[in-house]
């Protein structure tokens, strides 16, 4: 039987933690959880006795003793499944990270216009009777055409913005420094 231990002194060994538990029955083992970064006591613990009645005897036993000047705590350990967390995600760095089809071509066309984005990019649906919705239709169906108009919204990212301030891209960020 697996048992936690809690409320442990920060300074109890287990080998301190494994001569209260053996009083009452064999100890199969006995840990005391660290941290990771410190590498010091959490102040719980896990002791595993095979004899559930010696278990039943040393929990009954040493629940509410004072040990290294602490009163601990001991119950069954319940079996619950290791949940790994996942690594936490940093914001990412690429210009297209979040950026949607639909958000590209609304910034573009609002910047250029169809019939600017047009001499940009060689594609019918920026000259022939352009509309958002039938352009991104065919945007989305077509990757080749995708592509290029990301393309082109990377290189405008680059360059200088045509308006006002020479210090900013189209889209009102500072320019990258080469």
């Amino acid at each position: 039987m697996k048992l936690l231990i809690r409320n442990l002194d920060r300074e109890t060994t287990v080998e301190d933690l494994k001569q209260h538990f053996e009083k009452h029955g064999l100890v199969q083992s006995c840990t005391i959880v660290m941290d990771n970064d410190t590498g010091k006591s959490k102040g719980f613990g896990f002791a595993t006795m095979p004899k559930v009645g010696e278990a039943n005897a040393a929990m009954k036993s040493l629940n509410g003793k004072k040990i290294d000047g602490q009163v601990i705590r001991v119950k069954k350990a319940s079996n619950k499944p290791v949940v790994k967390k996942a690594p936490k995600q940093r914001h990412s760095n690429d210009p297209m990270h979040g950026m949607t089809l639909e958000k590209l071509l609304n910034k573009l066309v609002e910047e250029y216009g169809f019939e600017e984005l047009g001499k940009h990019i060689k594609i019918k649906c920026f000259t022939s009777d352009p509309s958002l919705s039938s352009s991104l239709t065919f945007l989305r169906k077509t990757k080749w055409a995708r592509k290029k108009l990301e393309v082109f919204y990377l290189e405008q990212l680059e360059q200088p913005v045509r308006s006002k301030s020479p210090k900013k891209n189209v889209w009102g960020k500072p320019k990258k420094k080469k």
